[in-house]
């Protein structure tokens, strides 16, 4: 398979991904644009699984791109002060009841989930990610997305089972994310950190 062969087939869903994750079409498609030549000089004919490939480099490429633009908006800004207050912050125009049941919500998914169980259920129930996204994502097959969604949610419903312990600091950051992306659109990070506990499991 030629290299334009390549970029005819595979071009909308590393567009897709890449859109998905940092949430402009101009960075999307820098950023496609970006791993292709990258990877121009690749061997194709070497590689077993291409899709898997192109779609680790584009979740990769677009990571970097996140954690790039993190550092730069963070700089000469206090980390401690800034997680401090996100609790008071109005930036989520929520009240204080709405914001509990959601840190409790959080809570319970960190105790109870296992994190590929976290991340297809988040993805899927709070951002309506489809089955074929969540298998580019997860580099699983779509059965076992389904499993590990139809898992965690009767994990959820259980009572009894025995819960995992939290920290406080990995709780006030999980919400902090998933506050962001549903509010301002930046999934991207959120992936990000979905991925990187599954990474560090």
């Amino acid at each position: 398979m030629t290299t334009q062969h390549l970029i005819t087939s595979y071009q909308p869903l590393l567009f897709s991904i890449a859109y998905r994750m940092v949430g402009s079409v101009a960075e999307a498609e820098d950023l496609v644009q970006d791993t292709w030549m990258k990877i121009m000089h690749v061997d194709f004919s070497k590689i077993e699984n291409v899709k898997q490939y192109l779609t680790r480099a584009i979740t990769n490429r677009c990571i970097t791109h996140l954690q790039n633009l993190r550092k730069h908006q963070l700089v000469n800004i206090n980390v401690s002060e800034y997680l401090n207050n996100l609790h008071i912050s109005s930036d989520f125009s929520l009240n204080t009841d709405k914001l509990h049941e959601i840190e409790e919500a959080v809570k319970r998914m960190l105790e109870k989930l296992s994190p590929s169980e976290r991340a297809v259920f988040s993805l899927r129930e709070f951002f309506n990610f489809d089955y074929s996204e969540l298998t580019d994502l997860m580099e699983k097959k779509k059965d076992n997305c389904r499993q590990l969604f139809k898992r965690a949610k009767e994990k959820l419903m259980q009572e009894k089972d025995e819960a995992i312990s939290v920290c406080k600091v990995k709780q006030e950051t999980f919400t902090e994310s998933f506050l962001k992306a549903s509010d301002k659109g930046e999934v991207g990070q959120f992936i990000e950190m979905l991925l990187k506990d599954i990474r560090q499991k």
